[in-house]
């Protein structure tokens, strides 16, 4: 049995629009939150982050704000800060934000499109990337996505 993620959520969207959660879960950086194995692309496997962390956000009427304060060192996916000049993750020391919005543009279809930001991605370092090392300086990163879904088509 592998386990990439556990965490425990809290929210009752029908009495709050606020939700929290904790643990490992991926980071909201777009729309790359697959780890199906017959899924996964190549932006996944890029920008596809796993970590241990603290979410929390916002979601009413087609509008989603999401916040996470990452755990982090280069043994994280698609993020890395340093901590205390080591790769060994231990303190909460990056965040990512992801704002969207959903909203219908015909009958039976949707649009959907956001912006996510992350303070601290992996491609800090010379090429080749390698995993568990230290970056030279800090490589913030940002998206533009849309998704169009559609009942009848």
């Amino acid at each position: 049995m592998q386990v990439r993620r556990g965490y425990v959520l809290l929210s009752n969207l029908e009495e709050s629009t606020l939700y929290v959660s904790l643990g490992k879960m991926a980071i909201p950086f777009g729309l790359t939150d697959t780890v199906n194995p017959f899924t996964a692309s190549t932006v996944w496997h890029a920008f596809g982050g796993l970590a241990y962390g603290l979410n929390g956000g916002y979601k009413q009427d087609g509008s989603n704000i999401n916040i996470m304060a990452v755990q982090d060192g280069s043994q994280f996916r698609a993020e890395n800060v340093p901590v205390d000049d080591s790769n060994v993750p231990s303190k909460l020391n990056n965040y990512v934000v992801d704002v969207n919005y959903t909203f219908n543009v015909m009958p039976d279809t949707s649009l959907l499109v956001g912006a996510p930001y992350i303070n601290g991605s992996t491609y800090c370092q010379e090429f080749p990337i390698t995993h568990f090392s230290l970056y030279q300086e800090e490589n913030r990163a940002y998206d533009i996505y849309t998704r169009l879904d559609g009942q009848n088509w």
